[in-house]
């Protein structure tokens, strides 16, 4: 009995070794039918998908060269605008002090004319009547 059920085994496996081979030629055959079609259904897709790409490639590599410049004009805008702000701030400070030199100019000269007027008031004190217009603010 050993025999007879090794020999059923050898030959289901003959059996299955001749059908992948079958499905091998057949998908083989298949195969060479598909790339030998002109007109096959998934070339004729394939083929208007290369000519759509073959078509956007020009398209794409000029909206890369454009973003590549916007990129390129934003980032010299940004090195412009940091400019600008470390100017604008340095003329901010040089602003508020030329606010404190006016401001403490304007008071030297006000200091400066009451000290003209009391020095005019007491010259013309020496005269007699000489006085008689000024007046001390």
């Amino acid at each position: 009995m050993g025999v007879s059920k090794r020999r059923q085994q050898h030959a289901a496996l003959v059996a299955q070794l001749v059908a992948v081979k079958e499905k091998q030629q057949l998908l083989h055959e298949e195969s060479l039918a598909f790339a030998m079609d002109p007109i096959a259904p998934e070339k004729a897709a394939a083929q208007r998908s290369l000519r759509s790409l073959c078509h956007l490639t020009p398209e794409v590599t000029v909206l890369c060269a454009q973003t590549g410049a916007v990129v390129e004009r934003v980032a010299n805008a940004n090195d412009v605008a940091e400019k600008m702000t470390r100017d604008v701030r340095r003329l901010d400070v040089i602003q508020s002090r030329l606010s404190v030199v006016l401001e403490q100019s304007a008071q030297l000269l006000d200091a400066a004319q009451r000290v003209s007027r009391r020095s005019t008031c007491h010259a013309a004190a020496e005269v007699p009547g000489s006085c008689y217009f000024l007046t001390d603010t």
